[in-house]
């Protein structure tokens, strides 16, 4: 209508089709420097954006004036950053794995005694395996012997950086701690305080990294055993009715241990040979 308000360049108006609950400014999203917009052919300045009856509108007020270079932020900028934000996002989530290692634990003389559990976190170069024990064994009934344990390794780039662990063997609990320190690994528990070597390796075999020191520690105690490792035969172990193609290792020391690792590398089956008899953990499906 002539000489009415709403054909001046200060108040027209174009309204998009979107809805949102939130009132934005412009500048909120580009800070101070104004953007220049297309509308409807022409270039503003000073673009604003409010909201009537919860549709979202651009309101112009400046009149039309030639594009400036320097104060244009082109859209698809704004787009690709975004997406390069979300490729960040996406390489920070692949980095990050989580695994469930959990043992059915039979005694060659006891029978079925237990579970035992390692749960295995990885971000980047950082490892935490938390370990849970419950060892119940028992004979015509009366129970014999019972274990809980609960424990915590954190590894980074392949070291151990520290060692927390609790158990509680029938009335008797035990705490062993350790920290890297230097070219050492140092441990503290009621039996004393020990000094490894860097590379030592707790007695749980969560991944191949066991198979990688001279020196492995006690978890229940905190103990050093020098141990040699040899092995790595092709074999392969029958579990719950499948066969599956694997690698046998032998770890001597003052416990003897065997494991056997699977094509990709999981710890599927291990033994430890003490006086009491062979304990065996087999990884569940």
């Amino acid at each position: 209508m002539a000489g009415s308000g709403s054909n001046r360049p200060g108040a027209r108006f174009m309204r998009l089709a979107c809805l949102t609950s939130a009132r934005v400014k412009l500048k909120d999203l580009i800070g101070e420097q104004w953007a220049m917009y297309k509308i409807k052919g022409m270039s503003y300045r000073e673009a604003r954006i409010k909201f009537q009856n919860g549709d979202r509108v651009v309101q112009i007020t400046n009149s039309r004036i030639p594009p400036n270079r320097q104060t244009t932020i082109p859209l698809v900028l704004i787009t690709m950053l975004g997406i390069v934000a979300c490729g960040m996002s996406d390489a920070k989530a692949a980095s990050t794995s989580t695994e469930q290692l959990r043992y059915r634990v039979q005694h060659s003389v006891f029978g079925n005694i237990g579970t035992y559990t390692n749960a295995v976190q990885s971000v980047g170069d950082t490892t935490t395996v938390r370990t849970t024990a419950h060892f119940l064994v028992t004979m015509l009934g009366v129970g014999l012997h019972r274990e809980d344990a609960e424990r915590t390794e954190r590894w980074q780039g392949g070291r151990l950086m520290s060692f927390f662990g609790i158990t509680k063997k029938n009335d008797m609990t035990m705490e062993v701690k350790g920290e890297a320190s230097g070219e050492n690994f140092v441990i503290t528990s009621p039996l004393g305080t020990f000094t490894a070597p860097a590379t030592v390796q707790p007695a749980n075999p969560w991944s191949t990294k066991c198979l990688n020191s001279t020196t492995m520690m006690r978890v229940d105690n905190g103990k050093l055993e020098k141990v040699r490792v040899a092995g790595g035969t092709e074999t392969s172990v029958t579990i719950e009715g499948s066969t599956i193609p694997a690698r046998q290792y032998e770890i001597d020391g003052a416990t003897r241990y065997k494991v056997w690792f699977d094509l990709h590398k999981v710890p599927i089956m291990f033994v430890i040979d003490d006086d009491s008899g062979k304990v065996t953990f087999t990884l569940e499906k």
